[in-house]
């Protein structure tokens, strides 16, 4: 990096850019940390060989033939780093409590179980949900399910259509889950990378979201469970609102929001039914 690059980036142009990431995103840029962000922005300068930040300004601002460029700032300002498995209760809840009543719900007879997986990063969330179901369905061959699961930033759609993970996305969390469930669910190659095995990968259907743009959000419509982990931590309170009355429209009755372990529902909430199990937090759609 050009360490010139990062000088030349005043407060007023981190100004500029936030306003376009929230804009296009809804994300906020924390103005405490300006230069991490300078930083970063001086990282994305030299990756498209841009010595101005003016003329980075300008690229930002010419739309749709350079949303990539936007989509690549973006990435490189938020954190997609998951694992699988992350937060283990939420996913102990769904697999002893939640797809239990859901499949021996006689409404639910014959329905396909709906989960949409909102700003998924490189997919450890919606393949965990993927291994978790399958083994659901060895013991319970009737049930039968669609999960899909989208991101923003198109690099981290492409590397969870791969399937390829590091070391660091399959920590202890993950070997406590492996020894619960009978079925492995991927293998290390021969450069240490964990590979998801390919009946799980074809699974989950991967798409393009952008919750900031409100009709994307009706791509969730008629979900049974929604997950945005450590996505709203990201965005200004009035998209977090916002999305919260969309998340509760679009899941059926009795359906499951699950948010991250710092992520909690306003203090008035009257439509969702808060449920504590082990110390962690789901949200279940009142009927």
């Amino acid at each position: 990096m050009h360490l010139g690059h990062a000088l030349k980036i005043n407060d007023v142009h981190v100004g500029k850019i936030a306003e376009m990431v929230a804009d296009f995103s809804g994300i906020v840029i924390d103005r405490l940390f300006l230069k991490q962000v300078a930083r970063k922005i001086a990282l994305q300068m030299d990756k498209y060989a841009i010595s101005k930040p003016d003329e980075y300004i300008s690229m930002l601002k010419q739309g749709e033939n350079f949303t990539f460029v936007m989509e690549d700032l973006i990435a490189a300002l938020t954190v997609s780093e998951s694992y699988f498995f992350r937060n283990p209760a939420q996913f102990e809840y769904l697999y002893y409590e939640y797809f239990p009543w859901f499949f021996n719900e006689p409404a639910k007879n014959g329905i396909p179980l709906r989960v949409w997986s909102a700003g998924c990063s490189r997919g450890e969330e919606p393949y965990s949900v993927a291994v978790l179901l399958a083994n659901y369905k060895n013991k319970y061959p009737w049930a039968e399910y669609i999960i899909k699961a989208g991101d923003i930033n198109s690099l981290n759609l492409e590397a969870a259509r791969k399937g390829i993970y590091s070391v660091r996305s399959v920590r202890d969390k993950f070997s406590g889950f492996e020894k619960i469930l009978p079925e492995k669910f991927g293998v290390f190659n021969e450069f240490g990378n964990f590979v998801i095995d390919k009946k799980f990968a074809e699974q989950v259907i991967f798409d393009k979201l952008n919750l900031n743009q409100g009709n994307e959000l009706k791509k969730l419509n008629w979900s049974d469970i929604i997950m945005c982990r450590n996505v709203l931590i990201y965005f200004k309170d009035e998209l977090k609102a916002r999305l919260l009355e969309a998340f509760f429209e679009c899941l059926n009755p009795g359906g499951l929001l699950l948010l991250g372990e710092t992520e909690c529902l306003p203090s008035d909430n009257s439509k969702f039914e808060v449920i504590n199990y082990k110390n962690t937090y789901v949200f279940k759609k009142n009927k």
